[in-house]
């Protein structure tokens, strides 16, 4: 079975854009990952062999089927970056990435089954409702009534 990144935490990224990711983490990252823009204004890191069969079965998408998404989805994979881990066991995220995501300082860190994810702190609570101050409620959703997993 394939790693499953789990689990949210936050980290710190420093002044040039380097960060530690969590030790549970490093068993399933390789020495390179490779890291993009998420669509939700995240910043994405993926095993460099999950981004590659990602990156090969869009590119085996026939011709007829590359629509406006494609292109998009496309263009968006394709500005994945490698990044190779320094001496500490830290990752440099590029000084354009962090400007588009705001990530300065703080960092969440958060698993997302195959890759992981690096949020602006304010950006990840009000993508995921928690700015509200209302309690998140769980109880219809479909996937945890068909699971029977509860919150």
């Amino acid at each position: 079975m394939a790693f499953i990144f789990t689990g949210l935490d936050e980290y710190s990224v420093d002044d040039r854009g380097r960060m530690l990711l969590p030790p549970a983490y490093k068993p399933a990252l390789t020495e390179t990952v490779v890291i993009g823009l998420g669509a939700s204004g995240q910043i994405w890191v993926y095993p460099k062999p999950t981004y590659q069969k990602y990156l090969e079965k869009l590119e085996a998408t026939p011709l007829e089927e590359r629509t406006a998404a494609f292109y998009e989805a496309h263009r968006m994979i394709l500005e994945g970056q490698d990044v190779d881990f320094d001496k500490q066991g830290r990752i440099s995220i590029p000084p354009v990435f962090r400007r588009i995501t705001g990530i300065a300082g703080a960092v969440i860190v958060a698993g997302n089954g195959d890759r992981v994810e690096l949020w602006e702190p304010e950006r990840y609570l009000a993508r995921h409702g928690l700015l509200k101050g209302e309690p998140v409620k769980f109880d219809d959703n479909p996937v945890f009534v068909r699971t029977g997993f509860h919150l």
